[in-house]
Parts: C-alpha cells; structure tokens; sequence
C-alpha cells in the first residue's frame, strides 16, 4: 500500500532539485504507540545528483492525515501546515487537531528550494499514538501472592542472610541460594487463555513488568527485546512497551504469557543499598491486549484475576548476583494454550507502583551479535575455558548435544582477565563474582542461556561438564542498548585504528538503557562517565532518544533541594550521595550536547526550571559549597584515576570542581539565551565570571603560568587544561599556561599524559584547539604507560580498562577492563584528527566546521557521521607535499573548511583556483593559511603543505 502511495505522492507537485527523504518522528521511522500529546517531525533532504552545491530549503509543508487513503488525496484532515516559509526540518511539532488515544497518523511532506521550485511529495510515513490518559488502562498489576505475605519472607531472608554472615563480593550464586529456607523466590510466570471468533483487522498489545519481563503468545516470544523495560526510579516512571501482533493471533484457543525477573526493581545484593531503595517491590507485570476485529468491534485481554501463576525454572536471579536455571522446573508449553495449568494458582492483584506509566521510546535492549570461542583450553581437569577473543557485556550460551545427567550442576564462570593458571579469574573490585548454575534435567540437546542478568567479560569458564567437552557448544551473546552506527572514522595510524573499534565495543557495552560505569560490577548510571564520552557516543552511534531518556533519569534522581546525586536511576534520596559539578553537572553537560549535537531545544525548555534549581543549589549543599574563598566549592571525585593515583587526584577537588561549577553557569547562561530568557541569561553569565574571577585568584600562579588546587603537589597536567578548556585562563595569559603545560608533558612526561577521566577529556581536546595537535597525538600515539596502545600491546585489551594499568596481574583487584571515560578520546579522533566539529552557530550540524589536521606520522584519516541532516564527511590525504581534502556537505547545510598551509593562492577546488569553485567563499577573517564556507555538494581541495618546523 505505501509502495503505491509513494508513487501517487511523489508524482504530485513540480520537480525540484531537492526532495525529503528519511522522514521521523520523534527521531524513530514509524513509531507505534507514542504517548507525546504533539510529537515532533523531521526529515533529511537530498539533491537530484552530487554535482549539485548549496542547496538549501526555503519552505516547507506537512500533511497529516487520518488514513493512508486521505494521505493519498492530499488530504491533511488532520493537519495542513500550509506553506511555511523556513529552513527548519527539524523538530518541528504536529499543531493540528488534537490527537485521540490509538489514533492514526499518516503524514508526508513537500519542500521548496533556494530557487522556490517545489518538490514532489516525499514517500509516506506513519505514526500511532499509545494511550494518553490514565484510565484507558485496563488492565491491572499482577503478582504471585499477597504482598504483605511476600515482605514477611522478604525480611526473613534478610535476617537469615546476617545471621549466616553471608558475604555477597565472595562465593557464588549457588552458595547464596542456598542460604534461604525457603528459597529466594523463583522468577514468576503468569498465564491466561482467550478466544478469536472472528476476522482482525490489528491487534497491539500495550506491557511492562518490574523488574524485567518477557511476552509470549501462542508459544513464540513477542519481539527481540531483551531486559525489558529500561531502568528507571520506578517512583517516578515506569516504562511500557508496544507491540503489533496481529500476525501472531490466530481464530480459535489463543495464550499470553509472562515471565518476570528482578532486575533493578527488586534486587537482591545490598551493595550500594541498592536492595533497599524506596521502590523494591514484588515482582509483578501488567498487559493489555486490545483485538480490533473487522466488524468495528474490540475485544480486550488483561492481566486481572483471572489469570494464573506459578514458578519457572529461574529459581534464583539478579543483575549482580547471577543466575540459577533449573531445568527440572521448565514448564514445557505453558505460553501456547491447551497447557495443562490446573495446578497454578490465581494471581494476586498488586499494588500499582507510584511512577507514571511512560512509553519506552530509547532503542530496546537487544542480542546484537553472537561471538564463538577463537581459544579452549583445560587449565584443570573437568575446567574448560573459552576465550571469545573479545571482551563483551551480554551472557554466555551454552548448547549440549547430547544429554546431561538429570540434576547435574554446570558452574559458569565470566570475567574479563585470567589468573596466572589459566582459570577465569574473580578477582575485580572487591572480588565480585560473575557466576551461573545450570541444573540439567536429563533431555538432550539442553541449552542455557540467562534472560535476567547480563555481566562483562571475555573468557568463559565451564565447571561439570560429563563425558566429551566437545559434545559443548558454548557462545557469547553481546547485549546491549541496540543503538544503530552513525559515525565511521580511520586513520594511517593502525594501533589509533584498534583503539577506535576498543572504545566502541566499550561504549556499547555499558548502555543498557542508561549509560552505565561498567557491566561487570555495579552497572550504575554514573553522572561523569556520562558527560565526558557524551560526544563519544554521538559521534559513533544514534543516540537522542538515549539520552532524552537518561535526562529524564536524572531529573527524577534531583532532590528536592536541587541536588543531583552522582549516578541516576537513583534509589535512596540521602543529599550525603551527591556529588559536585564535574559528574552531576552531566545534567546540564548531555543536554547541551543534546542541543549541540541533535538541534533538540525542547529538552532545554522541559528541563530548564531544573537546571536552575541545581546551580543554584551546588554552593549550599552540605560537603560541596563552604570551603575555602566565596563561590569556591570541593567534594566531588575531582579528577578521579589519574596514572599514579587510585581515586581522587592529589592536587585535591577544589579547582576541578570549581572549574565545573563555572561551566554549569556558564551553560545555564547560554541556554537561557537560546529561550529567549534575557534576564536569566544576564544572572548567570554574571555568576559565572564571578566564579571565574574566584578561580583566578585562589589557583592561578601568573609567576609559574599554571594552576593549583587545594592540596600542594607538583605540576598536575588536569588544573591547566581544564582551565583553558574551560576558558577559565585570562586572556593574556592563556599562550603561557598553554607554552608550560606542553613543556610539562613533552619534556618533564616526555609526551606522556598524566590525567584521569576530567583531564584527559580536556587534554585532548584543547591541545588542537590552541593550535598544538602534533603534542595530542603524541600523547593519543604513544605506546609506553600510561596509554590508551599501551594496553594493547602489554594485555591484548579489546575494550577501554577503568584505570590506566587494567592489568588484573599488574593491578589485581582492581577496577574492570570494560569502563568508558578514557572513551573520550574517541571525540579527539573524530573532532580533531579527521577534522569533523559541530559549530555552535548551527544547532544539529546545520553548520559545522572541517578542520584537517596533519600531523605526526599521519598521512591519512577519513570520517562520516550521519547527522540528523544528513551525511557528513571528510577524508584527508597527504602526499608528495600536497594535502588532498574530500568532503561531503548535507542539503541545507554550511560548513567553514580551515586549511592548513600557506594561502589561498596554493589551493585548488575540483583542479581549478579556489578562487573560480562554484560554491566555495574565501573567509580572509578568519586565523589561519585559509578558511572557506561551503555550501551542500562535495568538494575537492588541493593544497601545498610543508612540513611544520619541530616545537617543544
């Protein structure tokens, strides 16, 4: 049908040399279900062919319409936009009829070009809206018993936990099960069966569960999400989810089922009191099911008390205690009907929990790749161990081709290190176990697979295994936030190469709904893991609809006084758990990204009120504000794991700390301005240079032309470059600070780096920016510790290690090899090796700079990235004294070109003078040999490069 009214609409309307393509709502194709009362619209525009330049849109319209049929008419019953003369394509919000519940909207649109030829209509697209208000929830949460029956035994398990002195960051799962008379709940299933009489026209099923859940109907789970639905302060929100299944109804007997885990919800490990956070309740799920039939009549299936109960087979699960399948509870058939389910008891009707039902609209969670062992070894006898070659978050697989003893324990073990004899190591931060049980029941051919906890690791060790190891298929599934790749970067350098596909196996393997520190320990949503590889992320995956989520997580984790707490979801509202601008003010930081980076100014509207209300707390929040000068701060983690150091940095928080302070403001300033809040934009651009002037006067050695911090050390490379990243430094002194802290690190380091997460993501990208990128790749391509190649070549690392060592035998005990703020460096590489920024005079690369930058041994690097305009990209080569620049401008976009060399009289476009390309315009303003703006097309600058003198 749409194919057809593609064609009908694309021949409607003159021709024009642009056309919108990649229609979007809510930055997703075709979103069923959304519950966003004026959702926003978007599209990309693409030119009639590449030799095309400076193509842009003057006007566009939108049509809206309640069926496909009327869309076909051009027909916007719903609404017609009209002609609207403006560039915008991005964001825009639906302003027509007010939309029902469940409603249909079929959409389309034209566009006019720079010479006001209009285009033909673009191909159609859709969206349907979820349900808006409270009460067209039917269906009502269900549980397996009475909930104060459930907190009794709760609390009994608790008590016998103490008196068995059980200790959670030793041992394993199965020794912890075993504690419990009577046994921590199983993972709970839940059943009903229904009858279809008649024709469907669309079936959609509307569901959650807390912690984690999983559908079936008719014995076929519903979609490929996994560890649904995404974390939250459940208090605050809870996620649902939407699916289409008409195709999985069939006339006749019809089933539903459930299955329930933990999750974060309910957990089990006290760690962090994360086991006591306001919203621990009983498992419970909730599903509505609504049947649209052909004669215009509905049929809905919820979960109410008519449905059933009883355990599986998961008798013991958690995201940081492991899990227990025991095959010998599998319930064969229960999600198909005609099951057999007279011993199953009736559900109990639970309470609701206090957070708003909200639809998940981030990515799902999802199996994105299956990894098969490149080495097995036997370190010990009946200890098979498997080595994926690469390091992961997800869970192992394991397939048994013949049968395993009924009631055979198979122990796995996971972890991203070996000891020295060649098991799976346990040791990591506080010795925290990553462990699995599989109970065989005696069927061949039996499989496990976890559904409810997900670790990090690499190698998989298989304890229990009877007769022929080989009779053992084991696999590792890589799990995670199913985010889609938006940015490709390389370069001549191979060992940078290895690097750039580490940090992206890093970067995945901690978003599980939230950003996350690491997915082998405490998988929380750290505030200053977030900001400092927020640009990382951008840059390489699609992430809006990601972080608009983890926004909203850290609003609900604000306190009432304004206080952010220093990861989100945040379970205990204790102000003590706080932490100071470098990691809480990620809340400001990812917004602004948001901004930057995507054009998404709603999000700066929504949370505004909040982002006042947290700088205006941070100088009077207990262990934060009130020490030492006015509108100095400390607390925080400052500049946490440097090289020599385990934790905090030993110049102290105070400058760091006070640094960010400044930039929060600073930002808040900005944002107000981008509302069209004068005032508030002038008081917060004036507490800002307050703080700074602050900054001065304590930490600034003019005499020594560097920074100090509150605790005397020698020279720290983080003071000074966060200042003049920041742009903290006054102006007259910003060439010195720069001249000393490239003397600091090329001569006392010898081009060695000795930051942690806050300074290296300001090292590396303020050294290209004040002109010294031969010092940041340098640093970026140095093979002696601490580096990011260092790791490479000295443990093999695939993944970016938490500190610098990562080494279990070097560091033992010690931190993950799996954690992503040394990321950052991935935004240098695109930002300032390639040479691909966003401009903040472009909001979502409506303009954006290319900056080329040769240096070192680098005689080549290339970058794309697929902006929300468009694709952008740039690819540089250096040969025979000649820089060769292709890049590739997006319809309606402008990007500024820098070039490096000695005029514009050197440089050609398309082998003609720059001064003759069509499109191209000279910016003689501008610093440098030479900068261009240029429209959409592609282009090809030549340039003469000699190569620059040696500096130190």
């Amino acid at each position: 049908m749409w194919s057809i009214l593609g064609v009908l609409l694309l021949c409607s309307g003159a021709s024009a040399g642009i056309r919108p393509v990649d229609l979007r709502c809510e930055y997703l194709h075709n979103p069923i279900g959304l519950d966003e009362a004026h959702p926003r619209l978007g599209w990309k525009l693409v030119g009639d062919g590449p030799a095309e330049r400076g193509q842009r849109q003057t006007a566009y319209r939108v049509l809206v319409s309640s069926t496909a049929e009327k869309l076909s008419r051009l027909e916007g019953d719903l609404w017609d936009s009209g002609r609207v003369d403006s560039d915008r394509q991005l964001h825009i919000e639906y302003a027509g009829k007010p939309l029902a519940s469940r409603s249909e909207c079929h959409w389309a649109v034209q566009v006019w070009d720079e010479a006001g030829k209009a285009s033909g209509w673009s191909q159609p697209a859709r969206w349907t809206m979820g349900l808006l208000e409270a009460n067209q929830w039917e269906a009502e949460w269900i549980m397996t018993r009475p909930q104060e029956q459930w907190e009794k035994q709760r609390k009994d398990r608790i008590a016998a936990e103490k008196e068995a002195n059980l200790n959670f960051t030793e041992g394993d799962p199965w020794e912890w099960y075993l504690v419990h008379r009577p046994h921590t709940d199983p993972a709970p299933l839940f059943r009903r069966e229904f009858k279809i009489d008649r024709e469907v026209a669309q079936a959609t099923v509307y569901v959650t569960g807390l912690g984690y859940y999983e559908l079936y109907l008719n014995g076929s789970k519903v979609g490929n999400h996994v560890l649904d639905p995404g974390w939250t302060d459940y208090t605050k929100r809870v996620l649902y989810e939407v699916y289409d299944v008409t195709a999985s109804l069939r006339r006749g007997a019809n089933a539903v089922g459930v299955m329930v885990g933990r999750g974060f919800y309910n957990q089990l490990h006290p760690y962090y009191q994360m086991r006591d956070t306001q919203w621990t309740g009983q498992p419970k799920t909730m599903v509505q099911l609504e049947v649209d039939y052909r004669d215009g009549t509905r049929q809905t299936i919820v979960t109410d008390s008519t449905w059933k109960t009883a355990f599986g087979p998961i008798v013991y699960d958690g995201p940081r205690v492991g899990e227990i399948h025991d095959a010998r509870e599998e319930k064969p058939g229960w999600t198909a009907p005609g099951y057999d389910d007279a011993r199953w008891r009736q559900v109990v009707i639970g309470p609701k929990p206090a957070g708003v039902l909200q639809r998940q609209m981030i990515e799902p969670i999802r199996v994105r790749t299956t990894l098969t062992p490149v080495k097995t070894s036997q370190p010990k006898p009946g200890v098979f161990v498997y080595d994926l070659g690469q390091n992961i978050a997800g869970w192992p697989r394991l397939k048994f081709s013949g049968a395993v003893p009924a009631g055979r324990k198979i122990k796995i073990r996971v972890n991203d290190g070996l000891e020295p004899d060649g098991t799976v190591s346990k040791r990591m931060y506080s010795y925290w176990p990553q462990e699995y049980t599989w109970i065989s029941n005696g069927v061949a051919g039996g499989v496990f697979e976890p559904r409810f906890r997900y670790s990090g690791f690499r190698y998989v060790q298989v304890e229990g295994v009877p007769g022929n190891p080989g009779d053992l298929e084991v696999f590792g599934q890589h799990v995670c936030t199913d985010l889609t790749s938006t940015g490709e970067f390389a370069c001549s350098n191979e060992m940078i190469n290895r690097i750039q596909r580490n940090l992206r196996w890093t970067l995945l393997n901690n978003m599980h709904s939230i950003p996350e520190d690491c997915p082998n320990r405490e998988k929380r949503g750290w505030t200053g893991d977030s900001q400092l590889t927020c640009e990382a992320v951008m840059f390489n995956f699609q992430s809006p609809q990601f972080f608009t989520k983890y926004l909203g997580d850290l609003q609900d984790a604000q306190h009432t006084t304004g206080v952010v707490p220093r990861y989100a979801p945040y379970g205990n509202y204790r102000v003590s758990s706080q932490d100071a601008p470098a990691w809480s003010g990620a809340y400001l930081m990812n917004a602004w990204n948001m901004y930057q980076y995507y054009g998404d100014d709603r999000l700066l509207r929504r949370h505004f009120e909040s982002f006042k209300r947290y700088v205006d707390s941070i100088e009077r929040t207990p262990g934060i504000g009130g020490v030492g000068a006015p509108r100095i701060i400390g607390g925080g983690h400052g500049d946490w794991l440097a090289p020599d150091v385990r934790g905090r940095g030993p110049e102290g928080q105070q400058m760091v700390e006070t640094s960010y302070y400044f930039h929060c403001a600073e930002l808040l300033s900005r944002m107000a301005e981008v509302l069209g809040r004068g005032e508030e934009s002038a008081r917060y651009r004036a507490l800002a240079e307050e703080i700074r002037q602050a900054i001065n006067k304590e930490f600034f050695d003019a005499k020594g032309s560097l920074y100090r911090s509150d605790k005397p050390t020698d020279y720290r490379q983080t003071l000074s470059a966060v200042a003049l990243y920041l742009q903290i430094v006054p102006e007259e002194h910003v060439q010195a600070v720069l001249d000393r802290l490239v003397r600091e690190i090329v001569v006392t380091k010898r081009n060695h780096l000795d930051t942690g997460f806050v300074g290296t993501k300001a090292l590396m990208e303020i050294l290209p920016l004040l002109g010294r990128a031969d010092v940041a790749y340098a640093v970026a391509s140095q093979t002696t510790f601490p580096s990011w190649i260092w790791a490479v070549l000295t443990y093999g690392a695939t993944t970016i290690p938490e500190h610098w060592y990562g080494n279990i035998q070097q560091d033992p005990g010690r931190g993950s090899r799996n954690h992503p703020p040394f990321g950052s460096v991935s935004s240098y590489y695109f930002k300032h090796i390639a040479g691909l920024r966003p401009d903040p005079a472009g909001p979502g690369f409506q303009r954006f700079i290319l900056q080329p930058m040769p240096t070192g041994d680098l005689t080549w690097a290339r970058a794309s990235y697929e902006s929300v305009r468009g694709t952008i990209s740039i690819d540089w080569k250096l040969q025979d004294g000649r820089l060769r620049v292709d890049v590739e401008v997006p319809v309606n976009c402008r990007a500024t070109l820098h070039l490096p060399g000695s005029g514009s009289a050197a440089v050609t476009e398309s082998g003609k003078p720059v001064d003759q390309a069509r499109g191209v315009r000279f910016l003689p303003q501008q610093s440098g040999a030479g900068a261009y703006e240029v429209g959409s097309g592609r282009y090809v600058f030549e340039t003469a490069l000699s190569a620059p003198a040696p500096r130190t």
